[in-house]
């Protein structure tokens, strides 16, 4: 009679390990699954949104620190796309039409502008509890 329930609860804890290991591999296989898919940065570059003034093609496209502008438009294939520049009164997007003159938001005529784009810099940095988001 020992024997037999010595045998009992030996199948009994090798049962529970199974499911315990079947429940930690379902996890691991929903997680991938579900994880968002992120792009892998590639030569350190970064986000920046551009519009092309001759096509009008207007996209978010990655760029290594230092590219000189205006870059080809993946849609037209002309030199002529430009940053994108925000005012930071009314949140208009235009580009500047003139070079080396002080910026000012054609819409409000602010000089509070600056571009679209995410520098490396701050693509690094985490927003914390304390810190303002907007």
């Amino acid at each position: 009679m020992v024997g037999a329930y010595a045998r009992a609860q030996r199948r009994k804890r090798i049962a529970t390990a199974v499911a315990g290991l079947v429940l930690i591999l379902g996890a691991i296989v929903l997680y991938l699954i579900l994880k968002p898919h992120q792009e892998v940065d590639v030569g350190g570059k970064y986000p920046v949104l551009v519009q092309c003034t001759v096509c009008g093609y207007e996209d978010v496209v990655r760029v290594a620190p230092g590219t000189p502008f205006p870059i080809t438009c993946p849609k037209c294939r002309e030199r002529s796309c430009r940053k994108v520049w925000v005012c930071r009164v009314c949140g208009e997007h235009f580009i500047p039409h003139a070079t080396g003159v002080e910026l000012v938001c054609p819409a409000c005529g602010s000089s509070s502008v600056g571009t679209a784009e995410t520098s490396p810099d701050e693509l690094a940095e985490e927003p914390t509890a304390d810190q303002n988001v907007p």
